[in-house]
């Protein structure tokens, strides 16, 4: 995809929406996921590593969002070149 995305912007955005539902997917089956982002240095390509953790209950939200996992697509258009707002940004940082 050197042509269509270079940078590997997309690639990175199509890896992250994947970890989201892997974690989505391990929260409502009442487990925690432990998520390392980026953890070795000399793997650049290395997204995270997700550990098991402890059992936890299920919230509403996170049952919500994991019945939605299969509905979701991805968006085949370029994305508009406007910048996010900084508000959103950080709770988008809370979020992770």
């Amino acid at each position: 995809m050197p042509v269509a995305d270079p940078d590997h912007r997309e690639l990175l955005l199509a890896s992250g929406a994947a970890l989201l539902n892997l974690r989505l997917a391990i929260r409502a089956r009442g487990v925690h996921p432990a998520v390392q982002l980026f953890p070795d240095s000399n793997q650049p390509d290395m997204l995270a590593i997700v550990r098991l953790q402890r059992r936890s209950p299920v919230g509403p939200v996170d049952r919500r969002l994991a019945k939605a996992i299969a509905r979701r697509r991805t968006k085949p258009r370029p994305w508009a070149p406007t910048t996010v707002p900084l508000p959103l940004l950080n709770e988008l940082r809370r979020a992770r």
